[in-house]
C-alpha cells in the first residue's frame, strides 16, 4: 500500500546506481512516518539542522497508486489522473502535494526547536518540476525551507556559473559562503569571485548572515 506505482502498475525505479522503491507521499501515514523519523533526529540528537533530501516524484511517470488516485478523484470532481504523466493539470496536483508536505515537515522540526535548520539540495529548476515534479522555488517563497543547495553540476565553470545564476533568478536568494570569516559579504559579483574564494555556497531566504 505505501508503494508509489507508474501506469503500468509497476512498483520498481532504476536509476544509476540500482533499483529502488518509493513511498506514496501523499497518504497520511506514510507521511507521519517520515515526520516522525525526522523529529527523532530533531529532539534526540545533537544536529543542527535537517536535510530532507529527494523531495520529489523518481521520474513523471509516477503517482499512479491506489490511494493517489483516489484523492485525485475527490478533488477533480471524479475524474482520474491522466494517462499523459505530462498533464500540465496531473504534475500541478502532484506537485502541491509535494509543496504541502515541505511546509509539514519545516513546521515538524521547528516545533522541537526554532533554531534548527531545514534544508534541501533540490535538482536544478525547471528541470526538476519537468521531470520530478518538484518545485523548489516555492519552497523558498512559502518559507519551508530555510536554504536550499540546487544541484549544480556542470563540466565547466562557466557553465557552472550560467546554470547557478539561473538559480539565482527564481527567487530572491542572499548568497551565502563556507567560509572561515564572519564578514565574508553576502553577495559576490560577479559570481566567479564567488566560485574562487568559496566553494561551498547555499542560497538563504531570510537576512540573517550565515557561514556555513
Amino acid at each position: 500500500e505505501w508503494l508509489a506505482r507508474t501506469r503500468s502498475g509497476a512498483s520498481g525505479f532504476t536509476a544509476p546506481g540500482g533499483s529502488f522503491y518509493w513511498m506514496v507521499h501523499t497518504r497520511p501515514d506514510v507521511q507521519e512516518f517520515l515526520l516522525s523519523l525526522v523529529e527523532e533526529v530533531a529532539r534526540n540528537y545533537q544536529v543542527v539542522g535537517i536535510q530532507f533530501d529527494r523531495a520529489r516524484y523518481p521520474q513523471l511517470d509516477c503517482g499512479y497508486d491506489d490511494y493517489s488516485i483516489s484523492l485525485y478523484r475527490q478533488e477533480k470532481s471524479g475524474n482520474g489522473p491522466p494517462d499523459n504523466p505530462a498533464d500540465p493539470v496531473w504534475m500541478r496536483w502532484r506537485a502541491a502535494g509535494l509543496n504541502r508536505f515541505i511546509s509539514l515537515l519545516h513546521q515538524r522540526v521547528k516545533s522541537v526547536s526554532g533554531r534548527l535548520l531545514v534544508s534541501n539540495a533540490p535538482i536544478v529548476y525547471p528541470y526538476s518540476y519537468v521531470n520530478f515534479v518538484q518545485e523548489y522555488p516555492a519552497w523558498v517563497v512559502a518559507g519551508a525551507v530555510d536554504f536550499v543547495v540546487p544541484q549544480v553540476y556542470r563540466r565547466d565553470s562557466q557553465q557552472f556559473e550560467a546554470e547557478l545564476g539561473r538559480q539565482l533568478g527564481q527567487v530572491r536568494f542572499k548568497v551565502y559562503a563556507r567560509r572561515g570569516a564572519p564578514g565574508l559579504p553576502q553577495t559576490v559579483t560577479p559570481l566567479a569571485d564567488l566560485f574562487r574564494d568559496a566553494p561551498w555556497i547555499a542560497f538563504g531566504r531570510d537576512e540573517t548572515a550565515r557561514v556555513y
